[in-house]
């Protein structure tokens, strides 16, 4: 048996609250994601086994215990339409270098590249594929969607303490996302 996971940072139940006034306002075409499923991913990891979990799940015990998972700051800014997966996400302006990789031009930016380093390399040594795009730290607000208002973007500030593996499970009534685990996220 196999379960669909990924790892991300959870909102805040303020961070909820504004993800959803912007919705109101975005007047999109897609389906609103549901608050308690606002979360930004760090890594999709796909549909792994038993065994690939428990060896994530060690691997990142012990990236905790060497405190490599450290704390970050990211101002969410700007609201951008995905036509291929169509959705309606609030992302980041992290900045990148010419191949597409996040640019270590701030300390935030660094703390954040180092953790998705750190959990793509130890996921290639598991042979765990996961997603192939670049990572785009963001909030999906809409899925399905086409066209949306724009509107004037307050920026959320992301200051998660600790990262999540989750399960996506869908069913009947929709996707939700329980956390199997967590690690803290650790001041530098």
């Amino acid at each position: 048996m196999t379960k669909r996971l990924f790892l991300g940072f959870g909102t805040t139940t303020e961070q909820a609250q504004a993800l959803l006034r912007l919705q109101h306002s975005c007047d999109c075409d897609g389906r609103a994601v549901p608050a308690a499923n606002f979360h930004m991913t760090l890594k999709f990891l796909g549909q792994l086994t038993l065994e690939q979990e428990m060896g994530l799940i060690r691997g990142i015990d012990q990236l905790s215990q060497q405190q490599k998972l450290t704390r970050f700051q990211l101002a969410l800014t700007q609201l951008d339409l995905w036509p291929k997966p169509r959705v309606l996400c609030l992302k980041g302006d992290t900045r990148r270098d010419a191949s597409g990789k996040m640019d270590h031009q701030s300390p935030n930016d660094h703390a954040l590249s180092s953790l998705y380093q750190a959990c793509q390399t130890l996921c290639q040594q598991l042979d765990i594929a996961g997603d192939e795009h670049n990572f785009t730290p963001h909030i999906t607000l809409f899925r399905k969607a086409k066209n949306y208002h724009k509107v004037k973007v307050s920026p959320l500030l992301l200051q998660p303490t600790a990262l999540h593996l989750y399960q996506s499970i869908s069913s009947e009534t929709g996707v939700r996302y329980p956390i199997l685990h967590s690690w803290p996220l650790t001041s530098t």
